[in-house]
């Protein structure tokens, strides 16, 4: 995707283009997460610079310090030894996205698809912004070569204040909209994005695997009510909410996923909560 493609792309789902951006790094509590301190004034009007750092603070706490957090943990952890940087940027109400870049620095923060996605696989549109735009989906992006596998570095455009107006909803509380953005930059920082169509309202593979484990952390938590797909904050129906259930219904797909990241799902396996479908590919093997 070249730049002003790229730039059109952002203004259309309010994000500021990657070249415009003036860029000060801050560390987080997370080895290798940083947080945006260029100043949050350009983008909004409604809290302030440290209160949005506070929130950021306060969901990597929830994720790895503030029981429970056995399910969470292994994704900061990962991501923190993955070998390259996430960035969090503040955004727009409710544009929380994820992309690689070929550097958290404001200069070189063009996208990185090749290295972010599989080796000698193309790189495909991921789903984005509203349900009736999801229509590019598991297509090609354009102008791209193929992917090499590298892993890429990420920036995660999240502001945990837009969520606490839907933090009853299933996946709606800031550190279950956090924990999938997480999933994604981990797997693109690992080389293995792919963004292959699927259907039940999941969008692509890469949504699908992200929603799975924010659910078996939401299950952690002690929640019964767990997210259905990619499609809003729906609640998941019975009979997929038992977890066996659920993993035969998408075996493949979880089958899949372990054998890409094996030592990551050996530590998803062992959490003991009611719905943890990766348990039940351990307990069959």
């Amino acid at each position: 995707m070249n730049a002003n493609r790229e730039n059109i792309h952002r203004v259309a789902r309010n994000i500021p283009p990657l070249g415009a951006l003036t860029v000060s790094n801050k560390s987080s509590i997370v080895s290798n997460i940083e947080t945006d301190e260029s100043g949050i004034g350009a983008i909004r009007k409604d809290f302030t610079q440290d209160i949005w750092e506070a929130g950021i603070e306060l969901q990597l706490n929830n994720l790895t310090t503030i029981a429970p957090f056995q399910s969470s943990k292994p994704v900061v952890d990962t991501l923190s030894r993955s070998g390259h940087k996430t960035l969090i940027v503040p955004t727009q109400p409710y544009n929380t996205t994820t992309e690689p870049v070929g550097s958290t620095e404001w200069l070189k923060r063009t996208s990185n698809w090749k290295d972010a996605t599989q080796a000698e696989t193309p790189p495909l549109c991921c789903a984005d912004g509203p349900v009736e735009n999801r229509n590019m989906t598991g297509t090609p992006l354009p102008h791209e070569p193929r992917g090499s596998g590298r892993g890429s570095d990420t920036v995660i455009w999240f502001t945990p204040q837009d969520y606490i107006k839907i933090s009853s909803l299933p996946g709606g509380r800031p550190d279950e909209v956090l924990l999938p953005e997480m999933v994604h930059a981990l797997r693109m920082e690992m080389g293995l994005n792919l963004c292959l169509a699927m259907d039940d309202g999941f969008d692509t593979v890469e949504e699908f695997y992200a929603i799975l484990i924010a659910n078996i952390y939401r299950s952690e938590c002690e929640y019964r009510d767990l997210r259905a797909n990619h499609n809003g904050k729906q609640m998941l129906a019975a009979p997929l909410t038992d977890d066996s259930r659920f993993y035969k219904h998408w075996k493949d797909k979880i089958d899949r996923l372990c054998r890409e990241m094996s030592a990551f799902c050996n530590a998803l396996a062992a959490v003991p909560c009611a719905f943890n479908p990766i348990r039940r590919l351990k307990a069959a093997k």
